[in-house]
């Protein structure tokens, strides 16, 4: 298995007659076109020492961030995998030398997917929101505005209409 979050174990749970799937087994999209191509899967980055990395090093991640701050400690940031794709570049430039490795890294195939965590959590922000209204310059957020009923969320046009 190529992953390098071996914090995220996969899980199913089934609850009343649905199932939810979380983290696989740590197969990810490239470890199933390899299979389906008959290929071999690339080594994990955290396994490039025991197993090499010639042909190929997978730097994927169970969850991945685009930006730093994305659940610092939790997932791996783009960055963080930018600085091991340079360090497996100088480690292949020593194996191979410069011109066999910029050969090689010029024609490797790539495959990006990062940021699905970035943007994904917006319950956090609008949680927040109304569990601290202060904090962001709202009086009240737990009802709205206008309208009529119990939270003023039937729309009455503002009360001017009848409902």
């Amino acid at each position: 298995m190529a992953i390098n979050s071996n914090l995220f174990h996969g899980f199913i749970c089934i609850l009343v007659g649905i199932i939810l799937i979380g983290p696989s087994d740590g197969r990810l999209i490239s470890d199933f076109i390899a299979e389906y191509a008959n290929l071999p899967l690339i080594p994990s980055y955290f396994q490039i020492e025991k197993e090499g990395f010639i042909d190929g090093v997978n730097f994927a991640s169970s969850l991945s961030g685009s930006l730093v701050e994305t659940n610092r400690g939790h997932v791996i940031n783009l960055k963080t995998h930018l600085k091991s794709f340079k360090k497996v570049t100088k480690l292949l430039n020593n194996k191979v030398g410069d011109k066999q490795s910029k050969k090689l890294i010029s024609n490797a195939v790539y495959m990006f997917s990062t940021g699905t965590v970035d943007y994904g959590e917006a319950f956090r922000v609008i949680d927040q929101r109304i569990s601290h209204p202060l904090k962001f310059g709202f009086e009240v957020s737990k009802k709205a505005c206008c309208g009529t009923g119990p939270f003023r969320g039937i729309n009455s046009c503002g009360g001017k209409r009848q409902v």
